[in-house]
């Protein structure tokens, strides 16, 4: 009889507890809508554009290679790659085809080779990289690396709009630059990426030099070179004063 009654007494109990409970109520909630596939081709007219600029240089050591990304993640893009020697000649390479967000790299010194250029020859220019879309989704940037010597400089390239023409007008541009050691010396390179001659003044601190540039040329002037007939240009005790490089 007793457990009985315990058993009874149990069952009261558990009924309590399930009736004390309050009912589920689901919150409101609203439907996600689903992902629209993408469409076939950009909302937008696609126009030509570029990628212009940086630096690669070859020689025995140094090897220079062009890394390309495609940053939109939904349309595959054909670029255009061209390197341009110091005297202004233009080298067109093979079209790439660039995957949505995808990467491709292109090593000069093998694409000289394989236009019959001495991959080991003492060459430097610019690079342009142009494609149809209508906006700027490529991001391109040049490694030059001289492991020999433990040297790696590094560059990129900034957009431009091929069928732009800009005005005739001064421009100044104006940075920094810093030597610490005696032995380490630098240099500034300069691209005319226009199809007309044009004439660069530049100046370390208070040494003026002119580099005259032919149309899509490039060349390289050493501080050192600048600074040669200048006793500005040397600080204390031997070595070099964080200074100011411009050029107009």
């Amino acid at each position: 009889m007793t457990w009985r009654l315990a058993i009874a007494l149990s069952l009261m109990g558990c009924a309590s507890l399930l009736s004390a409970q309050q009912p589920k109520v689901l919150a409101p909630h609203r439907p996600v809508p689903p992902t629209l596939p993408p469409a076939e081709k950009p909302h937008k007219a696609p126009e030509l554009r570029s990628m212009i600029g940086g630096l690669w240089m070859t020689d025995a050591n140094m090897k220079s290679t062009v890394y390309i990304k495609n940053i939109e993640k939904l349309y595959a893009i054909t670029v255009s790659p061209t390197l341009y020697l110091s005297n202004g000649k233009a080298l067109p390479l093979p079209d790439l085809k660039m995957d949505p967000a995808g990467t491709a790299s292109i090593n000069v010194n093998d694409a000289l080779r394989d236009m019959q250029i001495a991959s080991w020859a003492t060459l430097f220019g610019y690079v342009e990289i142009r494609y149809t879309f209508p906006w700027d989704p490529i991001c391109v940037t040049i490694q030059n690396v001289d492991a020999v010597h433990s040297v790696i400089f590094t560059s990129g390239l900034r957009s431009r709009a091929p069928t732009a023409i800009a005005a005739a007008a001064q421009h100044t541009v104006e940075g920094m630059w810093w030597k610490q050691e005696n032995n380490v010396t630098g240099f500034v390179a300069l691209s005319n990426t226009t199809s007309q001659p044009l004439n660069a003044n530049g100046r370390f601190q208070r040494q003026p030099r002119q580099q005259p540039r032919a149309s899509h040329g490039c060349g390289l002037t050493t501080r050192h070179q600048a600074c040669r007939t200048s006793g500005a240009c040397l600080g204390n005790r031997g070595r070099w004063n964080p200074g100011q490089l411009r050029w107009a």
